[in-house]
Order: structure tokens, then C-alpha cells, then sequence
């Protein structure tokens, strides 16, 4: 379990909310979910749930001789770079990779934020590391909306060469509330978002020589 802890293309593009006209709707249907992203809640009022991602701080990818950064502010809606020192004046021992994806979607009724970080430290003196950083996704509701937050970690790494870690602070209020170091981790609550709820998610990933390391972050939110 996720313990309890107290305490880059780079492009800036305009943050925008992404309706649940789009991404996720709320109908006064019959009861169960649907496919495409539409889900139903019996004999209620249509509800509405605006979903946002954005960068809360520079997000950088480093690798020998190379670097890459997307921006704060930047849409993550769906973002994507990557840094790579092949084809330049760098040995063959140093050579290397690194990418950060991020995911705002709908995907079986839930709203779903996805980042996949990812280094390649290819050579015997290579290093890369994606982080440390900070993404921001922010649920809004018109009325009190009750669900499950599910925030996964999953990942690989080649060898113990591969590190770094991730905080969740719930409710962005400046105290980290969840920390885990490892590759496969789970955490899960009731969530009613009445108003605005705010989830900075803070991640670090690190690749020593001659290792591969991807590590994925998935928070859910399920009405």
C-alpha cells in the first residue's frame, strides 16, 4: 500500500478544461456504464464534471550533453517529449533517453490522468533522469458528486540502478499525504467533489548507467 507521508516539444499551450461533454457525461438513464466513456445514474439529475491537467512546474528530462522542458502551464491534456543524446558528440558509453507522456481521457465512464515517465541510460557512463516535477489535474462539479479515487503506480526497471519515487499531495494544500518509492503501489478512497478538487502529483524518475527504467502513474476517478 502507498504509505502515509506528513512532510518537455516543448510548447507552452493555453491550459484548457475539458468538459464531461467530451470526456465524461452523467445521464438519468439505466443504471450501469456504457462504452465511449458515458455512464448512467438512475432516476437523477444529469450531472457535469470539468477535468483539467496542467504543469505546476517545469517539467525536464536530462540526459548526457542533452535536455529537454515543457513549460509550467503547459496542457497535458495530451503532452509528450522526449531527449535524446544519439547523433551527437557524445561517446557510446553515455548514450541515452528520456520521455515523459501525459493522458487526460475518459475511459469506461472514469476520468483518468495518466503519466508515464520513462529513461533509457543505454551506455556503462550514461545517466538520465526525468523530474523532479509537478502536473496538477484539477475536477470541478456544478453540484456535489460522490466517487472512488484510485491512484496506481506501476513500472519496470532493467536493475536496482533504476530509481526515484512518487507524492501525491490530495487536495494541493501543500502537504504530501501519499509517498511511495516502488514500481507497483495502490491507493483508494470515497471522494465527493463538491465544488473543486485539486491532485498534485510530484514525480522523480532516475536511470544509473546501463539501466532502463519506465514508471507509471494512473489517478481515476470514478462517479
Amino acid at each position: 500500500m502507498v504509505c502515509d507521508n506528513p512532510k518537455q516539444a516543448p510548447r507552452t499551450a493555453r491550459s484548457r478544461r475539458v468538459s464531461l461533454g467530451s470526456l465524461l457525461l452523467l445521464a438519468a438513464c439505466s443504471a450501469g456504464f456504457e462504452e465511449e466513456s458515458v455512464a448512467s445514474v438512475p432516476q437523477g439529475p444529469t450531472l457535469s464534471i470539468q477535468a483539467q491537467a496542467v504543469a505546476a512546474s517545469d517539467l525536464r528530462a536530462v540526459v548526457i550533453g542533452a535536455d529537454s522542458t515543457m513549460p509550467q502551464g503547459t496542457d497535458l491534456t495530451d503532452a509528450y517529449f522526449l531527449v535524446s543524446n544519439y547523433g551527437t558528440n557524445v561517446s557510446a558509453m553515455e548514450l541515452g533517453t528520456a520521455s515523459g507522456l501525459y493522458e487526460l481521457t475518459a475511459e469506461n465512464g472514469a476520468i483518468v490522468f495518466r503519466v508515464t515517465e520513462e529513461v533509457n541510460s543505454n551506455g556503462f557512463r550514461a545517466r538520465g533522469s526525468v523530474g523532479m516535477h509537478d502536473t496538477l489535474l484539477t475536477l470541478s462539479t456544478d453540484e456535489p458528486v460522490t466517487g472512488t479515487l484510485t491512484i496506481e503506480v506501476n513500472g519496470v526497471s532493467s536493475s536496482t540502478g533504476g530509481s526515484g519515487w512518487a507524492l501525491f499531495d490530495l487536495g494541493n494544500d501543500g502537504v504530501g499525504d501519499l509517498q511511495t518509492p516502488h514500481l507497483h503501489d495502490s491507493y483508494q478512497q470515497t471522494l465527493t467533489i463538491d465544488g473543486t478538487f485539486e491532485l498534485l502529483t510530484t514525480t522523480f524518475t532516475n536511470a544509473d548507467p546501463s539501466t532502463n527504467i519506465v514508471r507509471v502513474v494512473t489517478i481515476t476517478f470514478e462517479p
